[in-house]
């Protein structure tokens, strides 16, 4: 049997994910590397745009293109059921 004896998280999106371990928990955080790489990385960066892929996503996205003078995208996905019509009826 194995036990572990700490915990190692990146980007944790809810604090609260630390009470339910009894072990200590550190939460690593990937934006000043990811801001860094950009800056270093991507010519002319100021004139791209950071795009969120949903809206879970929306708040570390706009936090980066803020913090480097970056425009803002979000993509909104609509998830939708597939339903055979039969009769004039919805079926599940």
């Amino acid at each position: 049997m194995y036990s572990l004896n700490f915990l190692h998280k990146a980007d944790d999106e809810d604090p609260q994910f630390q009470g339910f371990f009894n072990i200590p928990v550190d939460n690593l955080f990937g934006r000043p590397l990811l801001m860094r790489y950009i800056m270093s990385r991507i010519p002319d960066y100021k004139g791209a745009v950071v795009v969120s892929p949903d809206a879970g996503g929306a708040k570390r996205a706009t936090k980066i293109a803020d913090a480097l003078g970056m425009d803002f995208a979000l993509i909104h996905k609509v998830l939708s059921l597939f339903l055979q019509v039969i009769d004039g009826r919805n079926v599940d």
